[in-house]
């Protein structure tokens, strides 16, 4: 029984769709599809419903499921079990300019002695499935539902920034309050960014768009009209904007460190008890 094919089961029923279990793994979706089907013929047993909507467990899957989450458990508790004492501490950020770096950055200073290492997980894979494939011992991101074998606490909730060209009409303010946003259009870029910003316009009414990350900012930083949004603690590329605060009800993007339930590095403990549980709106 080949592992990545139980690996690209647990994340098809976790994720719901083929296409997003891709995601998750980093690969295409037929390449998911063949190892599922693989995985099928080896057990002899159809483990899956194929709907237009999604995927769904058979009897025979669902059954099966606990055991496969359990071998990926196993298999990932051997790896542990032979690493070296000495390793750093290795983290996951999605990337250098996000709030979660400083927060490692900080960490560093406190506890200089201990060796820890920053891993930036780009892409479109979700940075959970690293701690799935051991690649790294903790991460920072936005936990949005549960998982299973993850542990995750809130550690910071960055205030939500409007972002707009120097030419733009709210350029000059010190403050915006969400209402005021409703005559321009926003753009985002990423996934998540898009989930999480299209809660705050569903509430307030405000158009929003996805666009891709590459030259958002200089599409922004020439309009006079679109606007786009940032954390507080994010570091942006040199470009002619401006960011303006949100007056209350501002949102906040809750950053969570997430880590493997049981996982094995001894430093681990100590960052998570440096960052205590975000309070806050």
């Amino acid at each position: 029984m080949n592992l990545e094919a139980v690996r690209a089961f647990v994340a098809v029923t976790e994720r719901g769709q083929f296409r997003y279990a891709a995601d998750e793994l980093g690969i295409s979706q037929q390449a998911v599809s063949k190892r599922i089907a693989a995985l099928e013929r080896d057990l002899g047993v159809t483990l899956l419903h194929r709907r237009p909507t999604g995927a769904t467990t058979t009897l025979r899957g669902a059954a099966f499921l606990p055991q496969a989450r359990e071998v990926l458990r196993v298999v990932q508790r051997a790896v542990d079990s032979v690493r070296r004492t000495d390793e750093p501490l290795r983290v996951g950020v999605l990337s250098h300019d996000l709030a979660p770096a400083g927060l490692l950055r900080r960490f560093r200073r406190r506890f200089p002695d201990l060796a820890v290492e920053t891993r930036v997980l780009g892409g479109a894979r979700p940075v959970l499935a690293a701690l799935d494939d051991g690649g790294v011992d903790a991460v920072f991101c936005r936990v949005t539902g549960t998982a299973q074998g993850i542990e995750h606490r809130a550690v910071h909730l960055e205030p939500l920034q409007v972002v707009v060209g120097h030419r733009h009409p709210l350029a000059a303010k010190g403050r915006v309050h969400p209402r005021e946003l409703q005559p321009y259009p926003a753009r985002v870029a990423g996934a998540d960014w898009a989930s999480f910003c299209g809660q705050f316009a569903r509430d307030f009414a405000l158009h929003l768009d996805i666009a891709g990350a590459g030259e958002l900012l200089d599409t922004i930083a020439a309009s006079r009209t679109l606007i786009t949004f940032a954390g507080a603690g994010t570091r942006l590329p040199e470009r002619p904007v401006r960011r303006v605060p949100l007056a209350e009800p501002a949102p906040r993007y809750p950053w969570s460190l997430a880590w493997r339930t049981g996982a094995g590095h001894p430093d681990l403990p100590t960052l998570v008890a440096h960052l205590p549980p975000a309070a806050g709106k």
